[in-house]
């Protein structure tokens, strides 16, 4: 038999043996042709509809009832995924008709000084009659029938450095969610909880700083129950770092060590309870050594802190840290804790000049020094390829 022959029968054979050793299927059941007909469907359906409008979000959801509505299947999940897409990419082409419209602006930010909210402000406002309120829904009659298209789709309005935004409406996306199942059912329920309570807002944390070690165990606990939905791979673990970076180096509008004073009473007895309740975390032994760290440094921010931070892949908020280290730690000079005890001697002071004046030195020695070594090497390499075309001409003649 042919080399090539061969090789083709042994493959073949391995195909046939994976087949029957892992039930490979090559065609699916009537079922699974069924459901997968009823997704390809819908996904045909939402790409017909014109996102630019708002009444397209309550034709995608009234589609997908009507569709999958006790199914109680994996295509069902799917199309709810279809239809989350469409309505999130469906609100950030819509927002730019609100954030850029300075008449609605106006009209949200009175609606919210009469209702005293800054989310999901129509529910209060339509049943308020106030003096107030009744000057604003004559006055801005016809802006009110605007805003009101957006929220009879679903939408709802949300406020942040003083500028307002379409956002989604839990209630509504609670009721599309009906369709889902199995996991995604769970997850979805999950996050239906967490939402309730926003986090951050205004570059500043909203919630007291227990309140976020608690989210994000909860979250790495999810995680831990649902390894395999892709929601916790795409959604939650991102989450989740971001909480992280945040609860270890604070951010913006909330600092953890007053600004360069001294890691907050609040932060510390935080770090304290995760040490004796979150053994189990995967961030343990991160929280442990940046505990360390701060009870080595008195409690004051360090150098070391931030490098540790950084190296361990949650230096997204080290900025804060950064300025709260004296001038000495800048981060382009050298730790003074391996020159002298003192950062301000002029020992250390030396050595530091020194170091700086030194590593830019020796960086322009090993950037010409590499050049040499690159020329030298192409150079070998063009020689090798001459020498092994002289030997096989040699070999013709011969």
């Amino acid at each position: 038999m042919h080399k090539k022959q061969m090789a083709l029968s042994i493959i073949l054979l391995a195909i046939f043996f994976l087949s029957a050793v892992y039930g490979v299927n090559a065609a699916p059941s009537a079922t699974q042709k069924n459901a997968n007909a009823d997704y390809s469907a819908y996904a045909i359906f939402l790409n017909k509809l014109d996102s630019s409008v708002p009444n397209s979000i309550v034709q995608a959801k009234t589609e997908l009832l009507s569709r999958f509505r006790g199914k109680q299947d994996e295509s069902a999940n799917d199309a709810f995924r279809a239809f989350s897409k469409f309505y999130s990419d469906t609100i950030a082409g819509l927002d730019g008709g609100v954030s850029s419209n300075s008449r609605l602006q106006e009209v949200l930010s009175k609606i919210a000084d009469v209702t005293h909210l800054d989310y999901n402000l129509f529910p209060a406002f339509d049943k308020l009659d106030t003096t107030s309120a009744r000057e604003i829904k004559k006055k801005y009659a016809s802006d009110l029938k605007e805003l009101h298209q957006y929220t009879n789709a679903g939408l709802n309005f949300g406020s942040a450095e003083g500028m307002w935004y379409l956002t989604s409406d839990p209630d509504f996306l609670k009721e599309a969610a009906s369709v889902t199942t199995g996991d995604f059912k769970e997850y979805l329920r999950f996050n239906a909880e967490e939402c309730k309570q926003r986090i951050a807002e205004d570059a500043g944390i909203l919630i007291p700083w227990d309140e976020l070690r608690k989210t994000i165990i909860r979250e790495e606990d999810f995680s831990k129950q649902h390894p395999n939905l892709p929601e916790v791979e795409k959604d939650l673990k991102g989450s989740i770092s971001w909480m992280m970076n945040v609860y270890l180096a604070g951010i913006e509008n909330s600092s953890i060590d007053n600004y360069g004073v001294q890691l907050t009473p609040e932060v510390k007895n935080s770090y304290e309870t995760f040490l004796k309740e979150n053994t189990a975390s995967k961030y343990y032994n991160v929280v442990k050594d940046v505990y360390a760290i701060w009870t080595k440094n008195n409690f004051k921010t360090s150098r070391e802190l931030i490098d540790y931070l950084k190296e361990k892949g949650h230096g997204q908020f080290t900025y804060m840290l950064e300025k709260g280290l004296p001038k000495t730690q800048s981060a382009n000079t050298t730790d003074p804790n391996l020159l002298s005890q003192s950062a301000g001697s002029p020992l250390a002071q030396s050595v530091q000049t020194a170091g700086t004046a030194l590593a830019s030195t020796t960086q322009e020695e090993e950037t010409i020094s590499l050049t040499y070594r690159l020329i030298i090497i192409a150079v070998s390499l063009v020689l090798i390829l001459i020498l092994l075309r002289i030997r096989s001409k040699r070999k013709k003649q011969i």
